[in-house]
Formats: structure tokens, sequence, C-alpha cells
């Protein structure tokens, strides 16, 4: 008698009697405990993507009823092996002859937990280094459901399939009869324990969301061409700026930080904040600020009021791109540099009134609450760029000056600043190319000439808000 023959000769490969049993018992039991662990173990990987402003990657449930069957039938997949062992595993009689093909069933059941355990670890550490990481956001733009469903998909096909090769060999046809039990056994059990909620998911979310100022109210960012990635320092601050009804704009609130304060409050405020710091860290300190983009300009002034008086010059405005290719998390890093003035009209109008006798055109841009205009000629925002490039000649000592009314949006402001910029570089490049006729980007100029573009279109902005316009005789529309 072969090895074969001893190997089928009156065995199948569920035992009878209690072994059975115990051995579909030790699975469920199995089952349930590996579906805790990955379920636990992909909570803590969000929990570890936490930023701080406590957004937290979150799963609609239709990802959450996917990713839970899918590691409810991959646990399952687990404890088969283990069900498996519990079967083939043990003592061969003395004198018996070496059962070789029994062994090889052990092995691949055993092999294949320790080994997809192995591979689930490197899996985990390379997705939580690049995507999980609070520095990064990354997890917005790569979404593994639905593009990689069907991944997901073959995994569990190639899991499942793999120790019944072995047994085939050995039981043939009958082989299948016990595949077709397991899939069934194995589809029937992750239906039932992928429903376990082994913590509160939704309670999880709303305990970060609640902290999450720009989600708890509806922030809306403005949307801009031009924009730089930056990240917070450990001593810089953050200042949220926004309304709760869009009829009541004038009625702002405030958040520094996490601390909800009163516009009356907030320089004091600031102060305390300052004064925890070292003096090395007061001078390099910069403001982050989420401003609603309906905010109305006349709000926002006086809050740039305060932060000048207390020593702030670098602010941070949060924006968003024109053209988004993710989801809006994603880009919580971009924002808008922006200086704030030394002073204001009012505290040095001598100063200011000098520089203006040394300019020779003034070229007004208006921001109001409906629109814009440049030299009282309304104009839209798609073609203020060209409209402005008319009135800037090169070499003429000339001056940009802004006027913003107090009714106007934030969000109108930041697309006016971010197209001037833009008229400005483009200017610049132009007229190096056009001088020089390399078509090259305008950093791969040499310095001189670079420096030459810049003094030819030197960026001239003058920044008049409402409160000013009388000693500036500037007329309101």
């Amino acid at each position: 008698m072969n090895r074969i023959q001893v190997a089928r000769k009156g065995k199948e490969l569920a035992p009878s009697g209690y072994r059975k049993w115990i051995g579909l018992l030790i699975g469920v039991f199995y089952a349930v405990t590996f579906y805790g662990f990955l379920f636990l173990s992909r909570e803590a990987l969000r929990l570890f993507a936490i930023t701080r402003d406590y957004d937290i990657p979150i799963l609609n449930s239709e990802e959450q009823q996917f990713y839970n069957i899918w590691l409810a039938l991959l646990a399952g997949i687990l404890a088969q092996s283990q069900v498996i062992c519990y079967w083939k595993d043990y003592p061969n009689k003395v004198f018996a002859p070496r059962d070789y093909r029994r062994k090889v069933i052990l092995n691949d059941s055993n092999v294949l937990t320790w080994y997809f355990m192995h591979w689930m670890a490197k899996i985990v550490v390379v997705i939580s280094s690049f995507f999980y990481m609070p520095f990064s956001s990354d997890h917005y733009a790569l979404g593994f459901y639905p593009q990689f469903k069907y991944l997901f998909i073959l995994l569990l096909l190639v899991l499942f399939l793999q120790p019944w090769l072995s047994i085939r060999r050995i039981y043939k046809d009958r082989a299948l009869k016990y595949m077709g039990l397991a899939f069934l056994f194995i589809s029937l059990n992750a239906l039932a324990i992928s429903r376990i909620k082994w913590i509160d998911v939704d309670g999880i979310n709303n305990m970060f969301l609640d902290k999450n100022i720009v989600y708890k109210h509806n922030i809306e960012l403005p949307e801009i061409e031009q924009f730089e990635n930056y990240y917070l320092k450990s001593f810089d601050e953050v200042l949220y700026v926004f309304s709760d009804t869009l009829e009541d704009k004038l009625n702002t609130r405030i958040v520094l930080n996490e601390s909800y304060v009163r516009k009356k409050d907030l320089l004091e405020e600031i102060h305390n904040l300052q004064d925890k710091k070292r003096e090395s860290d007061r001078s390099k300190t910069s403001f982050k600020l989420f401003i609603d983009k309906e905010i109305c300009m006349g709000e926002l002034h006086q809050i740039h009021k305060l932060l000048k008086q207390a020593e702030i010059r670098k602010v941070h405005y949060a924006v968003l791109p024109v053209d988004k290719a993710f989801d809006n998390r994603y880009y919580r890093i971009t924002t808008w540099r922006a200086y704030l003035p030394l002073f204001y009209p009012d505290e040095n109008l001598e100063w200011f009134t000098i520089g203006l006798n040394k300019i020779t055109s003034i070229i007004e841009v208006s921001l109001y609450e409906n629109g814009l205009s440049i030299n009282n000629k309304s104009v839209g925002y798609a073609d203020f760029k060209d409209e402005l490039k008319k009135w800037i000649r090169p070499g003429e000592r000339y001056l940009v000056r802004l006027c913003i009314a107090d009714n106007s949006s934030f969000n109108s402001y930041a697309q006016a600043k971010a197209a001037m910029r833009l008229t400005f570089e483009e200017l610049r490049l132009n007229y190096l190319n056009d001088n020089y006729s390399r078509g090259m980007s305008f950093d791969a100029y040499e310095n001189e000439l670079v420096k030459e573009a810049i003094n030819s279109f030197p960026k001239s902005i003058f920044e008049l808000h409402e409160e000013y316009f009388e000693l500036f005789d500037v007329k309101q529309n």
C-alpha cells in the first residue's frame, strides 16, 4: 500500500465525532478574534491620521460595509487554516508509515497564516508611513475603494484557494465538496460577524469633528489661481473667522486656536499667547487664517489692525486651488502668504502723502459688493488681468491703488489680489522673452535679468480700506 492510499484509506478531511464540531467552534472563535484585531487595526490607522485641526479620515457607509465584510472574510480564511491544523495535526502511530501528504496540508495551512501576517505587517507600515501620518494628506488623494475593489477580491480568492491545492491532490474530487462547504461557511460567518461593532465609529468621528472648526461651522475657503504650501511651525497660531449665517455676515465669530474669543478680547488673548513664547520665537510667529469667503472686508480689516497691534506681520490665508483634483481636505497646507502693513494711513498720513507725490500714474482698482472696476470701468474677474495690463507701462512710476469697500467679500479680495500677482509675473516674463528671446521660465534667467524685469514692473500695490477713503478723496461706487 503506497503513501497516497494510506492517506485516503478510510479518512475524510473532517474527522468524525466531537473533533469535527470542536474544530468548527475553534474556527468561529478565531474568525471573530481575527476580525476584531483587523477592525481595530483599521481604526487605529485612522486615529494616527488625525491632524492638528482635528481632521480625521472618514469612511462613508458604503466603504465601511465593504471593508467590514472584506476583513470578516479575511479573518474567516485565516481561521480556516487553524481548523485544518486542528483536524490534521495529530501524532503518527508507532511503526506507522510516515504520512507526508498530511504534513504538506499542515505546512500549507501554517505558512499561509504566518506569511500573510508578515506581509500584512509590511503593508500596514508602508501605508501608515506614506498616507496616514499627520504631516501628510495623501490619503485624501489615493482611495482604495472603489478604484481597487477588485484587487481586494482577488487577494481573498488567492488566500482562500492556496491551502486547497495540496488538499485536492490527496482527496481529488471529494475536495471540491469540502471547498464548497468551507466557502459557504466562511461567507455566512463573515456576513454575521461583520455586523459586530467593536467600537462606536460614528461616536469617534463626531468627537473629533466637533473640534474641527472648519467642518463644524462649514467654513468655505476662497479658490484662487496662485498659492503655496506652508507647514505650521510649533510657534505659529491659527485663527478662524466665520459667520454662522450668510444673512448675518457682519456678525462674525472668531476662534483662536481652539478657543472662541470676542473681537474686543482678541488682542489680549494674542498677547497672552506671545508672552508664553521665547523671545526668539515671537518675531517669527505667523498666523494661519481660515477666513470664510463670505466675510466682509470691513470686519476682516478690523482683525488685521488687531494683529498689527500685536506686532504680527506675516499671515497665511488658507485657500483652495481653482482646479481641484481631490477632496478639499487634501489641500490643508495650501495657503496664500501676505504681510500686514507697518502702519495705516491714519497713523502716518504724511508718509503716505510724500510717497504718493512721487507717483506719476495711479491705477485705481475698486472692490465693492457686486464686483470690481479699474479706473471707474467695471470689469469681470475673467477679464481683470488683461484690462490691468493695459494700464501698466514698463519704467513708469505707477501705483495700483486697491480701494476696498467694507461690504466687499473676502472671496473677491483674494481673487483680485491673486490676479494682480499673476499679472505682474506675466508682465515680467513677457518682458524677458521679448527682449532676450529665450523662451525660458522666469526662474531660469540670470539674476541680473530677473532684477531688470522686476525693476521694470515693480509690484506696487497700495491697499486702501473704506475707513480711509475721505483722507485720499476716493469716491465710493
